[in-house]
């Protein structure tokens, strides 16, 4: 695989559920500070033992996660947004929900889709539409 193609490590560590503890070693490769506060984010992490920064907290307005959780049950989670007809429903429910005058960082929702059983590529896609629906 290419460098230009490759996952972000976010993306990698965004396929694993939450752990309860991480281990610290001296010898570990650095870790640049913004993939763990979106891992941190997305997951909903709590932190144990001393931190300089608290974990940043996700919301959405109810209608916007009740949408998400009603599309989640409506697409085929197994092709994420591959599928013609689940990228339209997904544009249709995201400008609806504008229409509607909810207000979302594009961010949260692929956050969102990530904590309720989608793909990391597929939330990304779900971002994308998001992103789209905003311009």
């Amino acid at each position: 695989m290419s460098r230009r193609n490759s996952p972000r490590p976010t993306d990698l560590a965004s396929e694993l559920p939450p752990i309860s503890y991480v281990w610290e070693t001296p010898n570990r490769r650095p870790r640049r500070a913004e993939w763990d506060k979106d891992w941190q984010a997305t997951w909903g992490a709590r932190i144990i033992g001393a931190t300089t920064a608290p974990a940043p907290t996700v919301s959405l307005p109810g209608p916007v996660e009740e949408a998400l959780e009603s599309l989640t049950q409506a697409i085929n989670l197994g092709t994420g947004l591959n599928h013609p007809s689940d990228k339209k429903h997904a544009g249709r429910t995201i400008a609806r929900l504008r229409q509607e005058g909810h207000s979302f960082d594009p961010v949260e929702v692929r956050r969102w889709a990530q904590r309720n059983g989608w793909s990391s590529s597929a939330a990304a896609d779900l971002e994308k539409v998001a992103r789209k629906a905003t311009r």
